[in-house]
């Protein structure tokens, strides 16, 4: 669900602040410019319908758009957790792993890992991206 809730105005936004040059994000912004899409439904396939919102599926660059926009994650959790709430793993102390559009949280607590949760939920509520409950765990 995370690559379908991108907005893409602050995705573009994102792109121009990190230094991404005009041609390039022009480009990037053409690939989103007419968007449609097909539902799978028990009676067949959908109409098409415009999509106005995340990053397209299956698109190879769909991955590395994603991993621009949520980039700062990392720091937004440093922020906002204690020091300690993650794992020690080699004398290095980790606490998020990312890999596309999964994020897996390590702490140490309960506490800590509400921390982390709560900072989460917030950089998620600032940039606007949906967590799908039905893929989240606590182990």
């Amino acid at each position: 669900k995370a690559f379908d809730s991108v907005p893409r105005e602050a995705l573009f936004r994102r792109l121009r602040d990190i230094g991404i040059s005009e041609t390039l994000l022009t480009a990037i912004m053409r690939l989103y410019e007419e968007v449609l899409g097909r539902l799978r439904t028990s009676v067949g396939l959908s109409d098409f319908i415009r999509s106005t919102i995340g990053v397209k599926q299956g698109c190879p660059l769909s991955p590395t758009l994603f991993g621009i926009y949520i980039d700062e994650l990392e720091d937004f959790l440093r922020d906002h957790i204690q020091e300690g709430d993650g794992c020690l793993l080699h004398h290095v102390l980790i606490y998020i792993l990312l890999f596309a559009d999964d994020v897996v949280l390590l702490a140490s607590s309960a506490e800590g890992l509400q921390r982390q949760l709560d900072a989460l939920a917030l950089f998620c509520d600032h940039r606007q991206l949906t967590v799908n409950l039905g893929k989240t765990k606590v182990m």
